[in-house]
C-alpha cells in the first residue's frame, strides 16, 4: 500500500516535470510569496522595542529602597518595514540624570512617561507614532548611607611558571575603596578580604578581577580589584672579574689570592643583551679586624639582577707594609 503511493506521487512530479506544469506552479508561488511579502512591509502595524536606561548623578553613598528599572519597552507602530528596520538598528541608552533629585539626605525620586517621551520621539523617523511607555512611571525612595574607607588585603599566592620572575611583584589596584551602611557596621569592619585562590603558572604581564568579599549589612564602592603583576622569562650570564681591593690606608698593600672570581647573575631576557662585564665590580673591603678570609661582594647599578652567585665567594689575603 504504502509502496503504491509513492509510485504515484513519483508518476505524478515525473509527468508534471516533463508537461510544464510543476514549473508554472512554483513559478506563480514564487510570484505570490513576493507579493504578500512587499504586502506585509506596507501594512500599518505595531512592535515593541527595548531602550537600555543609564542613570548619571548619583552619588555612591545614596541606596534606594527597590531597585530602578534597566529598561523601557517601547510600543510603536509604523509600516512593516520601517518596524523591521528598527528591529535590525539598536537604540541608544536613554540617559537620565538624577542628581537635581537626590539634593536632600533622603526623599523621592519620579521620573514620568512624559520626560521618556520627548527624548524617543526625536530618535524616531517622522511616520513612527510612540504608542505606549512602560514602565510609565518610576517612583522609588532613596536614602543615604553612611561610609568608610577601609585597606583591601589579598591572602592568596601568586606563583611563577619555571624560569620565570617578577619585573614588578604582585599587587592590587585600588588598596583601599569606601563601603556604604549604617554606622553601627561600619564601625566593625577595619578591613576587606578577597575571595582569591591561589594562582599558578604566571607568564609575562598578569592582571585579573579579584571579587571582594561583601560583610553583611553593608555595600561596596567596587565588587572586584585588580591583581596585577609583571613576569618574564630570566637566564644565567657569566663573569669572570678581577677583584678590587677598598679601604686599604696608605702605606699599606692588600693582596688577594685568587686575585679574582667568576660571579654568575640572573636577568631578565628585555635587559640580557644590556648588561655587560663593565657594569659589575667585584671588591673586598679592607677589614677592619684581624680575619682568616676575606668576602667578596658585587657591586652593580643596573636593575634587573638578582640570584649572584660567586666562585669563589671568600679569599684569602695578605697585608704588606710600605
Amino acid at each position: 500500500m504504502h509502496n503504491n503511493i509513492l509510485k504515484r506521487v513519483w508518476q505524478w512530479l515525473w509527468k508534471s516535470v516533463r508537461s510544464g506544469e510543476l514549473f508554472t506552479f512554483c513559478l506563480f508561488l514564487v510570484f505570490a510569496t513576493i507579493i504578500w511579502f512587499g504586502h506585509a512591509l506596507n501594512v500599518v502595524r505595531e512592535t515593541t522595542v527595548s531602550v537600555e536606561i543609564q542613570y548619571v548623578g548619583i552619588p555612591d553613598n545614596v541606596n534606594f529602597e527597590s531597585r530602578l528599572p534597566s529598561e523601557f519597552h517601547l510600543t510603536i507602530r509604523d509600516q512593516g518595514k520601517r518596524l523591521q528596520q528598527y528591529s535590525k538598528e539598536q537604540f541608544p541608552p536613554v540617559i537620565l540624570d538624577l542628581a537635581p533629585q537626590l539634593q536632600q539626605k533622603d526623599g523621592t525620586v519620579t521620573i514620568t512617561s512624559e520626560a521618556v517621551r520627548q527624548k524617543m520621539t526625536d530618535q524616531l523617523q517622522g511616520t513612527t507614532k510612540l504608542q505606549r511607555i512602560v514602565p510609565e512611571n518610576i517612583t522609588v525612595n532613596y536614602f543615604r548611607e553612611e561610609e568608610k574607607t577601609v585597606p583591601v588585603r589579598f591572602g592568596g599566592q601568586v606563583r611563577l611558571a619555571q624560569q620565570y620572575q617578577f619585573v614588578v611583584d604582585p599587587y592590587i589596584e585600588p588598596k583601599k575603596i569606601k563601603i556604604y551602611g549604617k554606622q553601627e557596621t561600619l564601625s566593625d569592619i577595619d578591613y576587606l578580604y578577597c575571595d582569591a585562590a591561589d594562582i599558578s603558572d604566571v607568564k609575562d604581564t598578569f592582571e585579573m578581577a579579584v571579587p571582594i568579599v561583601c560583610p553583611e549589612g553593608v555595600r561596596l564602592q567596587k565588587d572586584s580589584i585588580s591583581l596585577k603583576a609583571v613576569a618574564e622569562q630570566f637566564t644565567d650570564k657569566q663573569f669572570v672579574l678581577p677583584i678590587e681591593t677598598v679601604g686599604v690606608p696608605k702605606g699599606a698593600i692588600m693582596r688577594l689570592f685568587p686575585c679574582s672570581t667568576t660571579v654568575t647573575i640572573r636577568l631578565g631576557m628585555r635587559i640580557f643583551s644590556q648588561v655587560s662585564q663593565s657594569d659589575l665590580r667585584a671588591v673586598c673591603y679592607y677589614p677592619s679586624e684581624p680575619t682568616d678570609m676575606l668576602k667578596v661582594k658585587v657591586l652593580y647599578d643596573v636593575d634587573g639582577i638578582s640570584n649572584i652567585r660567586l666562585q669563589p665567594a671568600e679569599v684569602e689575603y695578605i697585608i704588606e707594609r710600605r
